[in-house]
């Protein structure tokens, strides 16, 4: 009898396991998020169609300055300081993913936007007539020094570079090679991202791991980064948050020119394109897919919610910034807490939800 029961558990156990791995066997695998129809979406028709619109708007700022280095005047000089602020705003967007060739290669950041720029340094270039010498004499900075001014006008401006004098041929040359610095690498990322050149886009879009090199990856971090600078460089430096507590109203980028406010609102503009996907599958669909939770709230629409509220601060600042800084730092003070609300959730809450790690030095301020 003791025999019979032992069996008949025996074959209970042996029937049960079998049932059990019957029903493993049925079971549909995990969904997973197709990450490279994201990918797609972000490189093809937001990531590439900024280094297309900063290739064009360079390639237009050099033929300008050729057009105002034969012919200097007033007229001249304005169309090259709009197109100076055309591209200003193309980079804008797309120093916002700098990586790949852009970062480890091309260095395109330190190449086209090394700010502060060095005025000592270019103007003893151009007194000795040399070419430009280290990032920060060079790029869109360098080249708002020598066509805008706090302190003069247009007319005193075109006067520097009048004459057959050294002072003013150099300076006519020193410009010119600024300019064409600017178009040659602006053509370089275009082309290394391009599918009728290097097509890093394809590379791109093929890296769906969530490993160190996997693009959404690469992609959060970028944007990390390039809010971590916003937040510290572009306003916490200026109203005394970072460094020291001295407010330095003349630290904000783009001080000459009074462009301060319109590069800030390119940014964010771009930090919400590439997070929403422009009408296409983004980071916040991403998020959807995994369910991210932030307190009992979608994280998607948390993230979202943030950036709007940065954008608005943004839009609230008057340029000059400087001027408006010196006036009061409670208006950027609101973009400098909004943006350490956002970065919360962008660098430790988005990456943990996507299984993606923040690789960067981080520099932060806390």
């Amino acid at each position: 009898m003791q025999s019979f029961i032992k069996y008949f558990f025996i074959n209970i156990l042996f029937f049960s396991f079998i049932l059990l791995n019957c029903k493993d066997k049925d079971k549909a695998p995990e969904p997973k998020y197709n990450t490279s129809t994201m990918l797609e979406n972000i490189g093809r028709n937001i990531i590439l169609p900024y280094y297309d619109s900063l290739k064009i708007n360079a390639d237009n700022l050099n033929s300008v300055v050729e057009s105002f280095v034969l012919n200097p005047n007033e007229t001249t000089l304005i169309k090259v300081q709009t197109a100076w602020k055309m591209t200003s705003l193309s980079w804008a967007k797309a120093e916002m993913v700098n990586f790949g060739p852009a970062d480890l290669e091309l260095l395109t950041d330190v190449n086209l936007d090394d700010w502060p720029t060095n005025t000592t340094m270019i103007e003893s270039n151009i007194a000795n007539q040399k070419t430009f010498s280290g990032t920060n004499t060079k790029g869109l900075p360098a080249l708002e020094y020598l066509l805008f001014s706090k302190t003069n006008d247009n007319a005193s401006i075109v006067a520097s570079f009048i004459g057959s004098d050294i002072p003013s041929v150099s300076r006519k040359n020193y410009l010119k090679q600024v300019a064409e610095n600017i178009s040659f690498h602006s053509n370089q990322i275009y082309q290394a991202w391009s599918p009728s050149g290097r097509n890093y886009l394809n590379t791109f879009i093929a890296a769906t791991g969530s490993d160190i090199n996997g693009s959404t990856g690469l992609l959060v971090n970028a944007l990390v980064k390039k809010l971590e600078e916003m937040i510290n460089k572009k306003i916490g430096l200026p109203i005394g948050k970072i460094g020291s507590s001295t407010v330095l109203p003349n630290a904000v980028q783009a001080n000459i020119s009074n462009y301060s406010k319109a590069i800030l609102l390119a940014n964010i503009n771009a930090l919400q394109t590439l997070y929403v996907g422009a009408g296409g599958e983004g980071l916040d669909d991403n998020l959807n897919f995994v369910k991210a939770d932030y307190y009992g709230s979608p994280l998607s629409a948390t993230i979202l919610s943030r950036i709007l509220e940065m954008k608005k601060a943004i839009q609230n600042l008057t340029e000059p910034l400087s001027e408006n800084i010196s006036s009061s730092t409670e208006p950027a003070n609101t973009v400098w807490t909004a943006g350490k609300k956002l970065l919360i959730v962008m660098k430790v809450d988005m990456p943990s939800q996507l299984g993606v790690s923040i690789t960067f030095s981080s520099n932060d301020g806390d």
